[in-house]
């Protein structure tokens, strides 16, 4: 009898251990579902206010660049010149030149949303530069007075939404040149950065519509961009909605290295996101240094020879001719810069010719000379004795034969000869540039011709390039039905090889 007593005890124990357990356990559930939700609408509004704060500084640097270019454009040819930006400018849906009594421009006029003074000395002076200067010099001659305005304009509501649109003009009563923005590649930029920044918890759009948005905790108007405009974010159904089983589990076993798990995944992301940002913004300061340096390095240095006394007036002539083509290949790498999206898509315009591949080497050794000699790098050219034709674009063939002795100047170092070979075996030419450097290992013989990709042991101790020039070099001469590819049975250093068709 004591014997069954004791065992009922012991039943009644375990059950009682059980369900208190279980109480415990279902307390525990619903409290840390009270903090989930807590938890929850804390993150959503300190999600929002910092992501609203990260669009409207994102959409006040494109208005800024977008007026800064507007305003930079010479008077001369300036419709061609508006044309040509829209054409290569995405984010501009039309640009133009209109008169102030056009309806558009007497709308925006009365009623702007942003209108600033040029000649506020509050103004950044950033909305200066270019050609306004110069403008407004030629404009104060022939008016006699000049007031020099920069508008915004926000126009339309309904379905299609809100326009932003800028507006320049330098004399009162004068033309204007205007710049719309385009509606949904404005938009989709907004949504590829809500994609960067917000975490794996939150999804994050934006929303318009004709009505103003009312604010709530998962939608917060964006009154910076406009009316019917708002910021809606809502949690995954895992963050907003604890799973009564599954939160036991992660109550009892796997709540610490969950957490830890998620906040360093979104630690390492955050901070792969940073450097990476920072990386771009550094990167493109390298590259502008990279493709300006030799073209500079020439002015320099034929400007300089320009000002010894008794100077030959045939060397003075052949000087000024060098400072010419350099300065006009100054203006070529800027377009290239500015037209890298139309490259991307294939849209770049090229003069294909037959080129006689000699002429072509050696006239740009003989510019490029001034940079060779500066380093102290030593280049071997042997012109053949017969011409070498090759159907291709002069400007391809010479930006492609400088990148490559740029990047031998860099990764296998001026002491290293380099030697210039050019081929042809009757239906393709070939440019072969050969250094005597580290070479590239055989894994990474194809990801140096991928966008931003950088071998690091090439790196230590040398002036990184912008991981941009072989990628663009090899786009444009298969455009131009070459190739340029590395040459992987050469083991002695690097050898690069740039391919032509002779056949038109």
């Amino acid at each position: 009898m004591n014997s069954n007593r004791r065992a009922t005890l012991i039943w009644i124990l375990l059950v009682g251990s059980a369900l208190a357990l279980s109480l415990l356990a279902v307390a525990l559930i619903h409290k840390q579902n009270l903090r989930q939700r807590s938890a929850a609408e804390a993150l959503l509004a300190s999600e929002s206010e910092r992501l609203n704060s990260h669009l409207e500084a994102y959409f006040q640097e494109i208005r800024n660049e977008t007026a800064r270019q507007l305003i930079s454009f010479h008077q001369e040819g300036l419709a061609n010149q508006l044309r040509r930006w829209q054409a290569s400018n995405a984010l501009i849906s039309k640009a133009a030149v209109i008169s102030s009594d056009h309806p558009t421009a007497t709308a925006a006029l009365a009623n702007p949303t942003e209108s600033i003074s040029l000649e506020d000395p509050d103004t950044p002076s950033v909305f200066r530069g270019g050609y306004y200067q110069e403008n407004r010099e030629i404009e104060l001659y022939e008016h006699g007075q000049v007031e020099p305005i920069l508008l915004w304009f926000r126009s339309g509501l309904g379905e299609r939404g809100l326009t932003w649109t800028a507006f320049h003009r330098i004399v009162p009563e004068g033309a204007l040149r205007y710049a719309r923005l385009d509606r949904e590649t404005l938009l989709a930029s907004f949504s590829e950065l809500l994609a960067e920044l917000s975490g794996p918890s939150i999804f994050a759009n934006i929303q318009s519509g004709p009505h103003p948005a009312a604010e709530t905790q998962n939608s917060r108007p964006l009154d910076w961009l406009g009316s019917g405009y708002s910021l809606d974010l809502t949690l995954n159904s895992k963050t907003a909605n604890g799973d009564w089983l599954g939160n036991f589990g992660y109550l009892m076993v796997a709540v610490c290295l969950s957490l830890c798990g998620v906040s360093a995944t979104l630690l390492a992301r955050q901070t792969i996101r940073e450097r990476r940002e920072a990386l771009r913004k550094t990167s493109f300061v390298s590259q502008i240094s990279h493709e300006f340096k030799t073209p500079l390095t020439s002015i320099t240095l034929y400007a300089d020879l320009l000002g010894e006394q008794d100077l030959p007036d045939s060397k003075r002539i052949r000087y000024l001719d060098t400072i010419s083509r350099e300065s006009q290949r100054l203006t070529e790498l800027v377009d290239n810069l500015l037209g890298l999206s139309a490259l991307e898509q294939g849209k770049r315009s090229y003069h294909i010719e037959t080129l006689d591949l000699r002429t072509t080497i050696s006239n740009t050794l003989i510019d490029y000379q001034p940079t060779l000699s500066q380093s102290g790098m030593d280049v071997s050219w042997d012109p053949p004795k017969e011409p070498v034709a090759a159907q291709a674009d002069r400007n391809v063939v010479r930006q492609t034969l400088i990148n490559l002795l740029d990047n031998a100047r860099k990764y296998a170092g001026s002491e290293s000869p380099v030697q210039i070979d050019l081929q042809s075996n009757g239906s393709a030419s070939f440019i072969r540039v050969t250094d005597r450097g580290p070479g590239i290992p055989v894994e990474h013989s194809q990801r140096i011709f991928e966008s931003f990709y950088q071998e690091r042991s090439l790196l230590e101790d040398k002036s990184p390039g912008f991981g941009l020039g072989l990628s663009i070099s090899r786009r444009m001469l298969r455009d131009c039905q070459g190739d340029l590819y590395l040459d992987s049975s050469y083991e002695e250093g690097a050898r690069f090889v740039m391919q032509f068709s002779t056949a038109p």
